[in-house]
């Protein structure tokens, strides 16, 4: 059997459901993605990205909370106006995540550095 699972002889067998056809698919090809283009590379475009959006931002506005701006491709930044700062980047076409007072930006290797700056430019303004 090529998953190792071994179903159960009896009605018990059910009781699981079924298997994530779709979500084993977007695991394989996800996983032939990261083996093409390499952990390490991927790690260092969102990185720079990251980085990238740092030195575009206000900082006077928008603090930067994240301790490890040199090595993580995540940041979280305070905002002081979460619902006009949503209404932009909705109209924007940007997607982060927003919470409370909090941004959260996670650039990974499908980022441009194009978006990162359309990003900077839209809080920036806001």
């Amino acid at each position: 059997m090529l998953t190792g699972i071994e179903p159960r002889a009896d009605a018990r067998r059910y009781e699981p459901g079924h298997h994530s056809y779709t979500g084993s698919c977007a695991l394989y090809d996800g996983l032939g993605f990261v083996q093409q283009v390499g952990v390490a590379r991927s790690q260092a475009h969102a990185t720079r990205l990251a980085q990238r959006l740092m030195a575009s931002v206000d900082a006077a506005r928008y603090p930067c909370l994240s301790p490890h701006v040199d090595r993580s491709p995540i940041l979280t930044f305070r905002v002081a106006d979460a619902p006009r700062l949503d209404a932009a980047l909705r109209a924007a076409g940007i997607v982060v995540a927003l919470s409370g007072t909090q941004l959260r930006v996670s650039p990974a290797i499908y980022n441009t550095a194009d978006e990162i700056d359309r990003l900077a430019e839209v809080l920036n303004d806001t």
